[in-house]
């Protein structure tokens, strides 16, 4: 997710076009801890109905292991 963050805020297409897919900016994102910036993708990622383009953004953000790591936050933190 940080490198994703950081690829975006250095000017990177892909990356802020991920961003861009759940609403956000690297303004939106610059300000927050990592922890909060990890919160808001989460948040935004539950509101996205459809499980496998959820996954697939999540693996685009988190990388190899997207898919699982949103399951189980998503699960742990916001009970879906």
């Amino acid at each position: 997710m940080s490198r994703n963050i950081i690829e975006a805020a250095r000017g990177s297409a892909d990356a802020r076009r991920n961003l861009a897919r759940l609403g956000l900016t690297i303004t939106d994102l610059s300000a927050l801890s990592p922890d909060q910036q990890l919160e808001l993708i989460v948040e935004r990622l539950a509101q996205i109905p459809n499980p496998a383009h959820r996954a697939t953004l999540a693996m685009e953000i988190f990388g190899k292991t997207g898919a699982h790591l949103i399951s189980l936050l998503l699960t742990e933190a916001l009970g879906i």
